[in-house]
């Protein structure tokens, strides 16, 4: 699905596109045994929100979604876990102004959500 698509279509559309691009690949699913597969295959990686250390694991799940360029509008964007707290952290290009955002609460989609709202859905 391209941007142009995304612009178009519902919340509940592209909160499905995340998911989607969060699914376990094949080779993960077919590795457990004596599991319902139908639970798994509704099942998606999440953010792990306990701990900085997992920092490039969380990075690993934004970047899933380069290629819709959620970087170009930014100088940086990275998530904060600390301590029960979640912040997204941002700068835009243009304007040069250091963004902190409290997304506390909010899942991995709603979290991913949110950031193509500040960066390729911006403008609608």
């Amino acid at each position: 699905m391209t941007v142009e698509q995304l612009k178009t279509i519902s919340k509940e559309q592209i909160y499905d596109f995340i998911r989607d691009r969060l699914k376990f690949d094949e080779g993960v699913l077919n590795s457990f045994r004596n599991t319902d597969h139908d639970i798994l295959e509704k099942q998606h990686k999440r953010f792990d929100m306990t701990s900085r250390r997992y920092a490039a694991y969380n990075n690993s799940l934004l970047h899933l979604f380069d290629d819709l360029g959620i970087y170009g509008y930014v100088e940086y964007l990275f998530i904060n876990f600390h301590e029960g707290l979640v912040y997204l952290h941002y700068q835009y290009s243009q304007n040069g102004k250091n963004y902190r955002l409290e997304l506390t609460g909010e899942g991995t989609v709603d979290i991913i959500h949110r950031i193509f709202k500040l960066t390729i859905l911006r403008y609608i």
